[in-house]
């Protein structure tokens, strides 16, 4: 770098001491032949007319050259006192000589060029004054040659300049020893014979300051080799040219030397601050720096073992510099060099190279970098490079120098792709704090180039306009800040280059309108460690690519975290990430604000591949436009969406859909998670209609306590499992939720199930002749707050049924209603039969209860029609095989129509058994208006249901009540409440169901606070069916009853199957058995695989007549041939099934 510097070494010749003498201009001057000569004109300064009064200067005269005149000394000349007015110059024949015995006062211009001026009076006064110039290249280039200077008290104005282009003595004389006040302007040149001589000066200029510009042509000035040196000052210091050299120190300094200046212009020279030496350097320059040549504050050439001093540069003005090298220290001599702290008010590199440290230094300190104002590099050619810690390694020895940088106004990165801009190469870790907006739209620009771990702050923005951008190109952990937005336009940003961990932090929004950004870059070394990214602010992706690995060995799973309130995709922009069969490890995209996000996709070439999307617990994700879009994949999970828990999936009218690039795709709902959808055509059916699009095997799973919610003012459809990829108990619902504001929920599908429960929050879910089943058999499966479910159709095949599978201990609730206004809810409590299904449905009817369901012939009570008269206008149809619960039923006021005379009576529930009515029991008060309910306790009388008028029978005080055919008798036993009333107990029997006779009694044992067990035989018991009772005599002598037991006994008389048909035949979820009985009776249904093994079985209670039975296909059975066995105990019926 440094160019070749000659030394030419001269004679020692002694300095002359000067005398200072107070007495300035006419000292010395008495010569009473003294004649004041002025110029009249141009001329030679021995022709007797160039002056007025005319005549040739003598030794003795005072001469005053004036504006506008240029004298030649043409000859050898002489006079007393020279004075050179402003605009006036002398001018040199070559090797002529002026004698002066007196003083020489410029105030214009003295050209002492290749001639020779003696001053031959000690002590004379040599003065330049505001606009003076002097130029000494004297013919006689020896000290008796440099009298004027040696003779002379010098008093040079600040502004005033002296130019020296020849000098006696390089070797040995300073300038400053024979000055005896200060410079003005100053230049330099040792330009001699084609040689350029180093000129010390011996720290002189800190006792003749340079108040002007020191300038420096041809020439190499070392301000000082001593050590002396230790704060001087300079005016401002210009390098002309390539033959510039300025040294302020050359060789090892004791300490620490500071050299001030307003302003340094350097146009192709060299300066060294320190110059192969130890010791440290201040530079100050309180205004500007323009380098287009060599600056070093520290330089080694290539001794060994020194330069190990610290380097500190302050510039209050801007520091530019358009070609040319600078670097802070520059040693690559020596294994511990010290460091070097800049300040800068601004800072523009539009060329060459800039290194504030490129040196190894192993003391692990830290460079402190500060840029007041803006740092603009903006360079044009390849080789241009930028770098603040620029060396990593010397001979094998890492160089460890921290980095502590802050820009407080703007970065500004462009130019060349190729030029290069590193904030530190070394291995000690960087901080850089960024106050203004950093623009990137150029180079090859790197952060951590080094292998250290890196702290990014910016404080407002960070746009990438083109270029390539790496936050952190090497390994070593990263934490980047952004505070306001990260824009990308085009170029490529990368953040972490290495394999570390990095983290970044964008408080604004993320804005992409074209080029790629990357969260790991390196194609050759892949990454265990995550690179995980924070936006607060909103995601907008206008083009471009979001890429986060693209190496598909890396086994880190990056992230992004988005917590801003939009999420937009458009254009032709992608996120993904590169994978392989053997490593198939996908970014994750998480939703995280916590609060709602808008999700907008308003174009169908945005891709979305190899991502995995997580809503996050207290997230709702809301699609405001178009589509979500899902990754696939080769691989057959589920997990390509994910609703976390808590999460909240707000799907509105549009869909959910998979990009199709590979064959499967599905999402996932987790524990507690919520999918809203308003689709008219429901959450899936199998085609590409529904809010989830069923095209690419897009499937989905659903946890038994996420929520899928169905709402709006539209009406929708209530999908189910069977088709499509819906085929799994994770693809039933887990929770339904209703939540209509307008129109309604239909159900659409024969194999509806809900696992843990359905919210009827507001609207009706309408059964539509399709079955519910719930198979949670929590009593709190089913809620309500404004909802209700709509179970008739106002037809005898109201075949849909709210199904309750595997039912518990409690009070259950089926939220049966007609409209918003009119709930008719339906509860039980199990006592017996715990884990058994209860299956119900609903319809009301015109005042006749017509039409009749399937298998009942009339509405007759003890041979009379009571249909209009004394039955409720409702039908309700249970079957709840082996279950015994108290339940209570409602009506509306209108549907009863009884005559006036039992409007108001007690009504009971009337069940159809054995061909005939028979009343089960129950009390509640007929209403007209509002909502009449009948309870009814103890019962396990199911099927078709009316609610009649009849006796108000009180409810005794038991806890059971059974009555079993044993052999040839009927075993009665009843348990009393632990508190009851009764003083005695009668058993009652019937034949018919409707009128009852005393068998016996027993009398009640007092209570003693437990409950109380009984037990009486009926040893006559009637033949065929008959029906007993409790009757519960009280102390006060009220009456109350129990509920009524069917027993029969004695007819050896099958039901008889008759007509067995089963469909559909092939079958694909669930399939109805129809068949006909003599008589009523208990019938078994198995079902058999090729195998012999049970897959079904079921034991229930049916009338004579037609029979309907569904089987629900909740093992989801394989597909394959089955065979089903229909019994009565003696006689058995078989069909072979089909399963698709």
């Amino acid at each position: 770098m440094m160019q070749a510097r000659f030394y030419i070494f001269m004679l020692r010749k002694p300095v002359l001491t000067v005398l200072i003498l107070l007495a300035m201009i006419l000292s010395g001057m008495s010569s009473a032949m003294a004649v004041n000569r002025i110029s009249v004109a141009s001329g030679n300064f021995a022709t007797a007319t160039t002056w007025s009064p005319a005549g040739i200067p003598s030794a003795t005269d005072q001469l005053t050259i004036q504006n506008g005149h240029t004298i030649q000394v043409n000859t050898n000349c002489y006079a007393g006192i020279l004075i050179i007015n402003e605009g006036g110059k002398l001018q040199y024949t070559n090797g002529k000589k002026l004698t002066l015995n007196g003083g020489f006062l410029v105030n214009g211009t003295a050209d002492i060029i290749e001639g020779d001026l003696e001053q031959t009076l000690q002590g004379a006064s040599f003065k330049i004054g505001e606009k003076g110039i002097v130029t000494w290249q004297p013919f006689d280039n020896t000290l008796n040659g440099a009298s004027l200077f040696t003779r002379s008290h010098e008093n040079f104005h600040p502004t005033s300049t002296l130019v020296i282009n020849k000098w006696y003595n390089y070797t040995s004389v300073p300038l400053g020893t024979v000055i005896t006040g200060n410079f003005g302007n100053l230049t330099l040149n040792t330009l001699y014979n084609g040689l350029l001589y180093e000129w010390n000066q011996d720290n002189q200029f800190h006792y003749h300051k340079i108040l002007g510009k020191l300038s420096i042509e041809q020439g190499w000035v070392v301000l000082d080799k001593s050590g002396a040196i230790s704060n001087t000052e300079i005016g401002s210091i210009d390098l002309k040219n390539v033959n510039s050299y300025l040294d302020l120190h050359s060789g090892d300094h004791p300490g620490t030397f500071t050299v001030t200046t307003n302003s340094i212009t350097n146009i192709g020279g060299t300066m060294n601050g320190l110059y192969n030496g130890n010791g440290n350097i201040n530079l100050v320059v309180n205004g500007d720096v323009l380098n287009l040549g060599y600056i070093e504050l520290i330089y080694n050439s290539g001794v060994q073992n020194t330069s190990l001093g610290d380097a500190t540069l302050k510039v209050t003005g801007k520091f530019k510099q358009t070609t040319g090298d600078f670097r802070g220290i520059f040693n690559l001599s020596s294994m511990n060099s010290g460091k070097a702290d800049m300040e800068f008010g601004d800072l523009e590199i539009t060329g060459g190279i800039f290194m504030s440290h490129y040196a190894c230094h192993t003391a692990g300190e830290t460079a402190t970098i500060n840029v007041l104002g803006d740092l603009i590099i903006d360079v044009i050619n390849a080789n241009a490079k930028f770098r603040w810690n620029g060396l990593t390694t010397l001979s094998g020895t890492n160089c460890n120098l921290q980095l502590q940088l802050t820009i407080h106004g703007d970065l500004l990165i462009k130019g060349n792709q190729l030029a290069e801009f590193t904030s530190s190469g070394s291995t000690g870790m960087e901080h850089v704090l960024v106050k203004g907006e950093a623009i990137i739209e150029g180079t090859n620009a790197n952060f951590n180039y080094g292998n250290h771990a890196t702290q990014l702050r910016f404080e407002k923005s960070l746009y990438v306009n083109g270029g390539t951008l790496y936050l952190s190109r090497t390994n070593g952990s990263l934490q980047v800040t952004i505070l306001q937005n990260l824009q990308m336009v085009a170029g490529t940003l990368s953040v972490q280059g290495g394999t570390s961990s990095a983290n970044i932090t964008v408080n604004g929004r993320y804005n992409q309108a074209g080029g790629v950004m990357m969260l790991h870059n390196n194609s050759t070394e892949s990454t265990g460690a995550v690179v995980y990214m924070t936006l607060f602010g909103d995601f907008v992706q206008q083009g471009g690519s979001l890429v986060f690995d693209n190496n598909n060995s890396s086994t880190a799973s990056h992230k992004i975290s988005l917590n801003g309130d939009q999420f937009t995709r458009s254009g032709n922009s992608s996120i993904t990430t590169t994978i392989s069969a053997m490593n198939p490890v996908y970014g994750i995209l998480y939703f995280d604000n916590q609060g709602t996000t808008g999700y907008s996709e308003s174009s169908s070439a945005a891709v979305i591949q190899h991502v995995k999307q997580v809503i996050s617990s207290g997230c709702t994700l809301q699609v405001t436009a178009g589509n979500l879009q899902v990754a696939s994949s080769s691989l057959n999970t589920n997990d390509y969406l994910m609703v976390a828990s808590n999460a909240v999936l707000d799907l509105g009218i549009h869909q959910i859909y998979t990009n199709g690039q590979q064959p499967y795709s599905g999402l996932t709902a987790g524990d507690g998670a919520r999918i809203r959808i308003a689709h008219p055509e429901g959450w899936y059916n199998g085609t590409a209609n529904a809010a989830v699009k069923a095209t690419g095997n897009m499937a989905y799973s659903l946890h038994t306590n996420s929520i899928i919610e169905y709402y709006g003012n539209g009406s929708q459809v209530v999908t189910g499992t069977g088709t499509g990829t819906a085929q799994n108990s994770d693809s039933q619902y887990g929770v339904l939720e209703i939540n209509k504001t307008g129109g309604s929920a239909k159900l659409q599908s024969g194999q509806l199930f809900v696992r843990t429960g359905v919210d009827l929050t507001n609207g009706e879910l309408a059964l539509n002749n399709y079955n519910l089943t719930i198979l949670s058999g929590s009593p709190h499966a089913i809620k309500s707050t404004n909802g209700y479910i709509k179970s008739e159709l106002n037809a005898s095949p109201n075949s849909g049924q709210v199904i309750r599978m595997n039912i518990e201990q409690g009070n259950h609730t089926i939220p049966f209603g007609v409209t918003p206004s009119t709930k008719i809810p339906f509860t039980f409590s199990p006592s017996v039969g715990l884990g058994n299904s209860f299956a119900i449905s609903t319809r009301a009817t015109a005042s006749d209860n017509r039409p009749l369901p399937a298998g009942i012939t009339n509405i007759n009570y003890n041979g009379t029609d009571i249909a209009r008269d004394r039955v409720i206008d409702r039908w309700y149809f249970i079957t709840a095989p082996g279950v015994t619960a108290d339940y209570t039923v409602s009506y509306l006021g209108y549907e009863n129509s009884t005559s006036a005379h039992y409007a108001n009576k007690n009504f009971s529930v009337m069940s159809w058994q054995a061909g005939k009515w028979i009343v089960t029991g129950g009390t509640g008060s007929g209403e007209t208006t509002g909502t009449g309910n009948v309870s009814v306790s103890n019962s396990k009388n199911w099927g078709s249901l009316l609610l009649t008028a009849n006796e108000l029978l009180t409810p005794a005080d038991i806890l059971s009540f059974t009555a079993i055919p044993v052999d040839k008798i009927v075993q009665i036993n009843w348990e009393s409440k632990p508190a009851t009333t009764a003083s005695n107990y009668i058993i009652e029997r019937s034949s018919d169901g409707f009128t009852f006779a005393a068998l016996f009694s027993k009398q009640a044992i007092l209570p003693d606070g437990n409950p109380i067990q009984y037990d009486a035989v009926d040893e006559q018991p009637l033949p065929g069916t008959s029906w007993y009772r409790l009757k519960q005599i009280n102390t006060d002598g009220s009456i109350s009853y129990s509920n009524m037991e069917r027993v029969d006994f004695g007819i050896p008389m099958s039901p008889g199957i008759e007509n067995l048909t089963a469909g559909p035949n092939p079958f694909s979820s669930n399939f109805n058995i129809n068949f006909e009985l003599v008589m009523e009776g208990e019938i078994s249904i198995t079902l058999y695989n090729p195998a012999g093994q049970i897959m079904y079985t079921q034991k229930a209670a049916f009338d004579a007549g037609k029979n309907t039975f569904t089987v629900y296909d909740q093992r989801q059975l394989a597909s394959g041939i089955y065979l089903l066995t229909v019994s009565d105990g003696k006689t058995s019926k078989h069909l072979k099934l089909f399963k698709i």
